[in-house]
């Protein structure tokens, strides 16, 4: 049997060690066998994007290429309108018809949960993984959402493992404080971001210069 295959949505503008560090606690708490990262190309509710698709496919492709668990999905990069997760999950379903996907998001993501597009439909195409920081409440305010988590909750890696979709299970994470934008802005204002994403990563964003000037 293999282990569940997580999904991984985002800007990824750039791709940091909070995204890394994040997949890397989902393998190694939920079982799963890697992590897709699906970085987005039309963003639906947010400003444009900086860095291009293939330059964010580029520095993806230089963070996680030691990783044999980690793979991207450039899916979203093809689609040549808004990404929604829904459009997302149907083509994978079809690429991977008897596995268990597990679309992973954060608490707080969670919590607005049923403002996406067709939120309703996606426990049928996936489960879900749901991370919290430690000693963080699980309960959202929104009744909607807390009726669907306690009737979807599980902690059981086999049972996630052997149902390819419906399932949601809560892991706590120690989150690295660390952002794109804190990386973006760091760069404007010239200073160092050093350990907080890949060596190789700062490489190519130097050597593009993709955020506007030098590290």
């Amino acid at each position: 049997m293999t282990g569940p295959i997580g999904i991984l949505g985002g800007s990824f503008d750039p791709v940091h060690f909070g995204h890394l560090r994040l997949a890397m606690e989902c393998i190694e708490a939920a079982g799963l066998e890697k992590v897709l990262f699906v970085p987005l190309n039309i963003p639906a509710h947010r400003e444009p994007l900086i860095a291009t698709a293939e330059q964010r496919k580029e520095m993806l492709s230089l963070a996680v290429k030691n990783n044999h668990q980690f793979e991207i999905s450039d899916i979203e990069l093809k689609r040549k309108e808004v990404s929604y997760t829904i459009d997302t999950l149907q083509v994978l379903r079809e690429a991977y018809p008897n596995d268990s996907l597990c679309l992973i998001m954060g608490m707080d993501a969670f919590a607005h949960f049923d403002g996406w597009i067709q939120w309703q439909h996606i426990p049928e195409l996936a489960n879900m993984i749901i991370t919290n920081r430690p000693n963080s409440s699980h309960n959202v305010s929104n009744e909607k959402l807390n009726d669907l988590l306690r009737s979807r909750l599980t902690d059981d890696n086999t049972e996630l493992a052997n149902t390819p979709a419906g399932k949601i299970r809560t892991i706590d994470i120690p989150m690295l404080d660390i952002s794109s934008t804190r990386i973006r802005q760091r760069i404007v204002q010239g200073k160092s971001i050093d350990y907080l994403l890949p060596d190789s990563v700062i490489n190519y964003i130097t050597i593009h210069k993709i955020y506007g000037q030098d590290k």
